[in-house]
């Protein structure tokens, strides 16, 4: 898979930089994962089954945990009942007081509250997606492949435009364009699985 330093090297051969220090790696870097953050930002909202992790955690004497630095949003909360993680329901923010059925809330965006508190003590699974993250030059861009068309085409725009080269940055934008609109499409195909065989244990009717 690509590097940041690929993307980098790619945008400097397509906008005749090779070689050139008018624009510098560093600054050619922080464009990048400007550019990264926002792309990673766009998918997940796009395709959030493909970016969603999970952890578990445990609660003893409280009916709060703090929501982990790394967590953009949380897509729902399970509780271990025997050996299967049952999903929870979201409790409305309308009521002050949640009622008696087992249920979660997000507190002041760092807080998750599992009411009611007396019953909270237990283990727990959130489903979650993480927050966008930047690169360092030799970081792996972990996003499917096409990702690294679109960011030399954003970042190529970038640097025509320090050049006021006005056509080409109109140009390098409808690539970047198609390039996301084929990504998307990509990241919305169905996964087909292994084609499994049924078999009829009853016989004909």
């Amino acid at each position: 898979m690509a590097t940041a330093q690929n993307v980098i090297d790619s945008v400097r051969v397509a906008t005749d930089q090779d070689g050139a220090t008018a624009i510098t790696d560093t600054q050619l870097l922080n464009w990048f994962n400007e550019e990264y953050r926002t792309l990673q930002s766009r998918l997940f909202d796009v395709a959030p089954d493909y970016f969603e992790n999970s952890r578990t955690f445990t609660l003893t004497s409280s009916n709060t945990w703090t929501i982990d630095v790394f967590i953009a949003k949380i897509r729902k909360i399970m509780r271990l009942e025997g050996s299967v993680y049952v999903p929870l329901p979201m409790a409305s923010m309308l009521r002050a007081e949640p009622g008696e059925e087992l249920a979660w809330r997000v507190r002041a965006a760092a807080f998750i509250d599992i009411h009611p508190a007396t019953s909270a003590a237990g283990s727990y699974k959130m489903v979650y997606i993480p927050q966008a993250t930047s690169l360092a030059a030799g970081g792996t861009i972990d996003l499917p492949d096409g990702a690294d068309t679109y960011l030399v085409h954003k970042l190529s725009a970038r640097v025509r435009a320090r050049f006021e080269e006005t056509d080409l940055v109109r140009t390098h934008s409808e690539w970047a364009k198609e390039a996301y609109e084929a990504l998307v499409k990509l990241m919305a195909r169905p996964v087909i699985g292994t084609p499994q065989t049924v078999v009829d244990v009853y016989g004909d009717y």
